[in-house]
């Protein structure tokens, strides 16, 4: 049963490599577990996670056994921006950087399941991440539809995404792939445009939140594809290179990511940055068809199922459209990824109704 008297604390080196054992089953996919060891060991070893930027946490009941693990979970640290509406007459909101966290890997050893750990781990999180981040908030993804996260704080948020098939055929142009190191000059420019977005007065009395798009996070979604790449798909003997596209003039682009999963391989859209304000509506959606066609394109060199965008404006969707036609769905998850957000500030709610999540799009995602 739970209680007052079970904690939540750091786990050590070892209990991490236990708990990796655990979870591998549900988690490794089409990795065996030592590989998936190499890999959780990889992705804890960039610039992102590293130095106490990724931590994991085990709820232990030490009245018992201080080393039997009934519930454990990860936090991820990730700058972020907040700005709150306008006071006293000002022109523009004010944005403060803050530190958020993105909680992920929450797992309940199947023995120790219906007992309420799960809750319990969550409750006493969030407690910790509120009083050693007053300033800041939290998101998780939720993989168990909308409620039970939102019982301790996490409301769920717009979690909508396209998809379409990959593109066996098409010749893609007006566009440039971009390599990673493209990247850190567009990272510059994407973050002044959220900063300039999150500063702009408000139409409501609603406060805004953004995770900072920068290099390091980009990177960390990288580091898994190519760890996983050589593993999953020796037949290419490329690594995989393009990590997005970018318009001739340089005003719109996607950032990717390929996602090897066991029953579904896609190729994620996870940012998308559209600087341009000067075309008519026809042509900005030729300009970002060019760019979902590159997309489509790269997934089926890699024997990707689909291509995925999470929370599409009308016009990305309609680009979609003049490059796949029919075969693009637009969906409203109901049960997994759901975006779920909790602020850390006394009284402040979390909700749709009191945050607007800017930019909530799949590199956010831990």
């Amino acid at each position: 049963m739970t209680g007052s008297h079970l904690i939540l604390r750091p786990a050590t080196a070892q209990e991490v490599y236990y708990v990796h054992e655990l979870n591998a089953a549900a988690w490794a996919g089409a990795l065996d577990v030592e590989t998936y060891h190499d890999r959780e060991q990889t992705l804890a070893s960039t610039p992102l996670t590293r130095n106490g930027g990724l931590s994991t946490w085990v709820l232990v009941d030490p009245a018992d056994d201080p080393h039997k693990i009934l519930s454990s979970c990860e936090t991820t640290k990730k700058q972020a921006l907040i700005s709150t509406p306008r006071i006293n007459g000002d022109t523009v909101s004010t944005v403060r950087q803050v530190t958020a966290h993105g909680v992920g890997s929450v797992f309940t050893p199947e023995e120790h399941r219906g007992k309420g750990y799960a809750g319990t781990m969550l409750q006493l999180l969030a407690e910790s991440l509120k009083r050693g981040n007053a300033d800041g908030f939290s998101v998780l993804y939720s993989d168990i539809g909308k409620k039970f996260y939102a019982r301790f704080g996490w409301q769920p948020h717009q979690s909508s995404h396209l998809e379409f098939p990959a593109i066996e055929e098409g010749t893609v142009t007006g566009i440039k792939f971009l390599r990673s190191n493209d990247v850190p000059a567009l990272c510059v420019k994407d973050i002044a445009a959220v900063k300039e977005k999150l500063s702009r007065p408000p139409l409501d009395l609603r406060t805004k939140v953004a995770f900072v798009p920068d290099y390091q996070t980009f990177e960390w979604h990288w580091s898994r594809e190519e760890f996983v790449a050589p593993v999953l798909r020796k037949h290419i003997d490329i690594k995989p290179a393009a990590k997005g596209a970018i318009t001739a003039d340089g005003k719109r682009w996607m950032i990717w990511n390929r996602d090897f999963g066991k029953t579904a391989t896609q190729l994620y859209i996870i940012r998308y940055v559209n600087l341009s304000r000067s075309l008519e509506e026809t042509k900005e959606e030729k300009q970002i068809a060019n760019l979902f066609l590159a997309a489509g394109r790269e997934a089926h060199r890699w024997g990707l199922q689909k291509v995925i965008m999470w929370n599409p404006d009308e016009i990305c969707i309609r680009a979609a459209r003049r490059v796949a036609g029919s075969t693009v769905q637009v969906v409203d998850r109901e049960s997994d990824s759901i975006a779920s957000l909790m602020m850390h500030q006394p009284k402040q709610g979390s909700s749709p109704q009191d945050v607007e999540w800017i930019a909530n799009e799949k590199f956010a995602w831990a």
